[in-house]
């Protein structure tokens, strides 16, 4: 008798967490999300000679190819953080994510992507009328295929990168989902 009620016990305890999983698999619905910037107008106080429309779209220039990975874009003032900004890029890079990469910098960076180097003045503007970011010191602007900002991270925290990462992710099962 004390046999068949442990049998029973245990078959119970076997199949409780079996139902549970069943359950939220087919019944749950769990979905993350990456936030889109600029889906409405905001106040920009930049002086950009062209006029931003919403919601903001990034469209391919001499710089960027919009369309087909998801970008990332690297944008390097002269801070001192260089040699973690580029261990981060590569263990991102080594995670297999299908994506482009940009460096932006306003001095000459020798990198295994690609790199672009503007003059100063010209890479605030850039930054502000292109990337509608209106800082000095280093970022990293997350780009959809679609050319929509998906998200800036400060490019010398190591729980931003971890975010970027999480989110790249996520953006990456969304496309394949």
């Amino acid at each position: 008798m004390i046999s068949r009620l442990k049998g029973f016990i245990l078959f119970f305890i076997i199949l409780i967490p079996l139902f549970i999983s069943l359950f939220l698999h087919n019944f749950g619905n769990n979905k993350f999300d990456v936030p889109i910037y600029y889906q409405e107008k905001f106040s920009n106080n930049s002086s950009c000679s062209n006029q931003i429309y919403f919601p903001y779209f990034l469209i391919s220039d001499s710089v960027l190819e919009i369309g087909k990975k998801l970008i990332i874009i690297d944008i390097r003032f002269n801070d001192k953080s260089d040699l973690f900004t580029n261990n981060q890029i590569k263990r991102l890079l080594n995670n297999d994510f299908v994506l482009d990469i940009y460096s932006i910098s306003s001095h000459k960076l020798d990198l295994r992507w690609k790199t672009i180097n503007f003059r100063f003045p010209d890479l605030n503007k850039y930054v502000s009328c292109k990337l509608l970011y209106n800082t000095n010191s280093s970022f990293i602007v997350l780009i959809d295929k679609l050319g929509r900002i998906r998200g800036y991270y400060d490019s010398n925290s190591e729980e931003e990168f971890d975010r970027l990462s999480a989110e790249l992710k996520i953006l990456n099962n969304f496309k394949k989902g």
